[in-house]
């Protein structure tokens, strides 16, 4: 079973850093993505009232493409309730099927303006 959580153990978070990222720079908020229990995924953002998710990342596991599509959109949908603006801060072109327009090598869009497609694109 997939599920996110907000993270505030620093070891956990700063081996999937590495692991994803090469990288131990602390860029906000940590998320966890869970499957069955496992770490498999983190991503680190900034909540005000425009939000940006600095960075996402997902292990290489069975149906990642699948796993970070779920990820994404829970992360878009917590982040609807709590801000009027959200930003990537970098591109990924299957995020655009929720709304965003590249700017500024960046994704951005009004919170009104995301979408969720039925269709999962893993």
């Amino acid at each position: 079973m997939l599920n996110i959580l907000p993270s505030i153990d620093n070891e956990t978070v700063l081996e999937l850093k590495k692991k994803l990222f090469e990288d131990d720079t602390h860029l906000g908020l940590s998320y966890i993505l869970y499957d069955g229990g496992h770490e498999v995924g983190l991503a680190e953002m900034t909540v005000n009232d425009t939000s940006v998710i600095h960075r996402l990342g997902v292990l290489d596991v069975l149906d990642k493409a699948l796993i970070e599509d779920f990820f994404i959109r829970s992360l878009l949908y917590r982040l609807l309730s709590v801000c009027s603006n959200i930003e990537i801060s970098f591109v990924r072109e299957e995020y655009l099927q929720f709304g965003f327009k590249i700017k500024y090598n960046k994704l951005t869009a009004p919170t009104d303006k995301i979408i969720f497609p039925s269709d999962c694109k893993g």
